[in-house]
This record gives structure tokens, sequence and C-alpha cells, in this order.
């Protein structure tokens, strides 16, 4: 790629070469098609992981200089994929920290107190905007999914930037692409339209980064992060976040601790003692009090706005070889192995009659066409509100009932028909040992690198199948 970042294709390995890397595929293994969920670990983290909680049974063979160590080669890694520099990377424990900390540090003001959000964006870039919006007197705009077709996100959301309510917003909030089914948003596109407009753009990259290219120059986004436990392939406890040099300055981290402080890394730090305090004239007296306490200086760059605590010394050794071998294979290269694997899925799925995003690119949703018949959007929303009411009918005002407590799933109905039958298909497939998931109406099918031909084969022979069985049995 352009800007002198570049990966080689033949550096990426694919289906049994790739399984080979990870330790849980046997002969009866599943057919796993669920990376956007969660990916496996690679046989490399796992054992780094198994070493990193033996070596907490004994303390003092943990060194602080391998964790460094660590620490720098995911912040480089990161960059990399991000085409930008390890200085502007922080390391945090999930996305919503990230994404509230990023909300906290915007500060919202009137007129420009909305958020512009996708219709059922990931809840980790929408509920720190809802607090966000509401302390400033604004609320959350959604723009619906693009009629006509094309699922062109990019130019539905540049239609309401440069709209009536464009002097409201204060902030566009977006993924790359859809979490439920892989349509893409084409961010470069995006990203000029807000910085021609002085609007920051805050992206959850969570289902791309590392299976899509993402340019920071580009792009230019305020602040992206991404956790690691799918596309990574890391473990759970990390989201990556890049954060644009203008505004590390301007930001305060979301919790206040001392290991990002100027002078925190000395050892004399505890030795010595680095609170201070002033002490009075009268220091015999009883009730005398000093004033004074840490250094408050933050360390430069977006260090400054890590997490508290110290990098999980147990899930720190298992990131970095994965991002490490994600950097080293490159995410346009796996984007070219990995579309492959979808266009194979999406076109036997238009056979059977069911539709798809045409721009999705490594993970695709697949629907019935029924899905968006229904009548108007807003008599959808409408049942899809009457249906939510009705499931948190079935739980009580202090928690779930009684029956989900003990294991059982409510008996709810999904709104639309289109929904009901792709439960069915989601049911059978899972009873065959095929593992997708159902999200917004939708199956969401999410191969990887490891997906083999004969994956892909069980995979379309068992849909046929699972969709002849819904189009002749809904249940009511």
């Amino acid at each position: 790629r352009g800007g002198g970042w570049f990966w080689s294709m033949a550096l990426v390995p694919d289906g049994e070469a790739a399984r080979e890397l990870f330790g849980c595929f046997q002969a009866a293994s599943p057919v796993y098609l669920d990376t956007a969920g969660r990916s496996p670990l690679l046989t490399a983290s796992a054992e780094a992981g198994r070493e990193a909680v033996r070596l907490k049974a004994f303390p003092w063979a943990m060194g602080q200089a391998d964790h460094e160590v660590l620490e720098k080669s995911v912040r480089e890694n990161f960059a990399r994929l991000l085409e930008t520099s390890s200085e502007n990377v922080a390391i945090t424990p999930s996305t919503s920290y990230a994404i509230t900390m990023a909300a906290k540090n915007l500060g919202l003001q009137s007129p420009r107190n909305c958020a512009l959000v996708l219709e059922n964006q990931m809840a980790s870039n929408v509920l720190p905007w809802q607090h966000c919006t509401q302390e400033a007197g604004g609320e959350v705009l959604v723009v619906p999914r693009p009629d006509g077709g094309d699922w062109d996100w990019a130019s539905a959301i540049i239609s309401r930037l440069e709209g009536p309510v464009g002097g409201r917003i204060g902030v566009v909030a977006l993924p790359h692409v859809h979490w439920s089914d892989g349509s893409w948003v084409d961010l470069e596109r995006v990203g000029p339209a807000c910085a021609r407009l002085g609007i920051p753009l805050v992206c959850d990259i969570t289902q791309s980064a590392g299976a899509l290219p993402f340019s920071v120059p580009k792009i230019r986004p305020a602040f992206a992060c991404a956790s690691v436990h799918k596309w990574l392939l890391g473990p759970y406890g990390f989201s990556l976040l890049y954060v644009d040099p203008n505004w590390q300055t301007r930001s305060l981290p979301l919790d206040h601790h001392e290991r990002r402080r100027v002078g925190a890394a000395h050892p004399l730090w505890d030795v010595v003692g680095a609170m201070t305090y002033s002490v009075p004239e009268d220091a015999a007296g009883a009730s005398c009090c000093g004033v004074g306490g840490y250094p408050m200086e933050l360390v430069p760059g977006a260090a400054r706005l890590d997490a508290g605590g110290r990098c999980n010394p147990v899930g720190l050794p298992m990131l970095a070889p994965a991002l490490a071998a994600v950097t080293e294979w490159g995410p346009a290269a796996v984007q070219a192995a990995v579309a492959k694997k979808v266009a194979v899925i999406q076109q036997a799925a238009s056979q059977l009659g069911l539709v798809s995003p045409p721009n999705a690119r490594h993970f695709v949703g697949l629907y019935f066409p029924s899905t968006f018949t229904g009548g108007s959007p807003s008599e959808r929303q409408a049942r899809k509100s009457a249906f939510w009411d009705q499931t948190l009918g079935q739980t009580s005002g202090n928690g779930p009932s009684a029956a989900a407590t003990a294991g059982a799933s409510p008996i709810v109905t999904p709104p639309e028909e289109g929904e009901r039958r792709m439960f069915v298909v989601f049911r059978y497939l899972k009873k065959q040992g095929i593992l997708c998931q159902l999200r917004n109406g939708c199956l969401r099918v999410a191969p990887y690198l490891f997906t083999t031909d004969q994956d892909l084969e069980l995979f379309v022979t068992a849909l046929g199948n699972a969709v002849q069985l819904a189009l002749s049995d809904v249940p009511e």
C-alpha cells in the first residue's frame, strides 16, 4: 500500500496452513464461522499465557523489563496497522472504556451537542454518546440503513452532515464495518468530510482492525479503538486506542493513577516517596496539616491516557505474539484471503434467495428479503420496540425471571417474518456443528484464514437444507 507501508501476501497462511497455527482444531471440531464474535488463540499466544500464569505463582521471577518490551511491541504493531506512530497509541481495558474517555474529553456543547451514529450500531460506541449528549442537552441522531440495495453508508452519513441537522452534530461515531452484517463504511470519504466541517470522528474498529486496512492519514480520526479478541486474535481485556496528537494534550485519562505521571518510572518514585507536602510553621500543632500530593504532570503522547494499573501480566504476553503475527501478515493480505471465502458464502446465499450487503468485506450478514418488506422503517421500528417491551416483560424489575435464572430462555417471537425464518436457520446450523451468530435479524457468518474449502462446502450444503426448512416451517 502507499505511504511506505507494505506487507507481502506470500506471508499469509491460509486454510490448513493457518489451522496449524492454532491449537483448537481437531477432526471433530465444529465449523467455526464466528471470528466476529471471538477468535481462537494462536498456539504461541496460548503457550505465552500458560507461562505467564506460571510466573505469577512465582512473583520474584516476573521481570519489569520484559513487561515494558511487550508493551512497546504492542504499541508499535498496532500503530503499524493504522499507519501511525506508536506515540499515538494508548492501552485501555475495553472499547467502552476508550469511547467513554473520548466522549468526556470531546466535551460536547450547544449548538453542536448531538452525536451521529448508525442504525443498530454496537452499543460500546453508542451508550457513551447517549450519556454525553444528555448532559449537553442534545441527543443521539441515527442514520437508518441505506435503501436502494447499495448499502452506501458513507453517502447517507455525509448527507446528514451537510443537511439540516448538520449544525447540531458535534461528533460522528462510526465503525469501519457494521458489526451485525459486515456492511462497509467508506471512512476515507467520511473522514475528510468530517474534517472539512470541523467535526471530530471517533471510530470503533473492533470488527475491522487487522482484517481491513485503516489509514490514519487518510481517515483522520480524533480517536480510533479496537478490542483485540476478534480479528487481532488476542485475549480479552484490551482495547488499543489511537489518539490524534492534537487531542493528546487536551485530554485527561478516565481514571487518575500514577503510572503515566512524569517521574513515575524512576526507581526512586517508591523508594524515597514521590508524595510531597508543605510543612506548616506550627508543625507541633496536633491539628496542623501540610498541603501537597503526588506529581501530576502526565507523560507526553497517547500513553498519558493509558488505563490505571499495570498492564495485565497474563494477557499482555498473549497479546504481543498475536498482534505481531497479524501485523506481519498485513490487513490488506488478510482481507484479500478472507474476502474470497465471503464471496463463496454470498454466492451460495444468493442462489437460495437470501440477500446480503454487496459491500461486505471479511464477514457478512445473510437476510431473508422479507426482513425489509414489512412496512416502512418507522413501522418496523415500532414492532421492534414492542418486541423488546415484550421481552423485558418476561423479567422482573429486579433482574431475570426465575426461568431465565434457571437457565431457560424466555419464549419470545421475533417481530419480522424474515427474522423468525433466520432463527430456524441458525438453530439448524448449530445442530449440525456449524457455528455462526444471529445479529439484528441476520445470520452473521465470519470466516477467517483457518476456514478451509471443506468448511465452506459443509456450510453451503447445510445452509441450503436450513433455508428449505425455514421456508416450510416457521413457528408462530
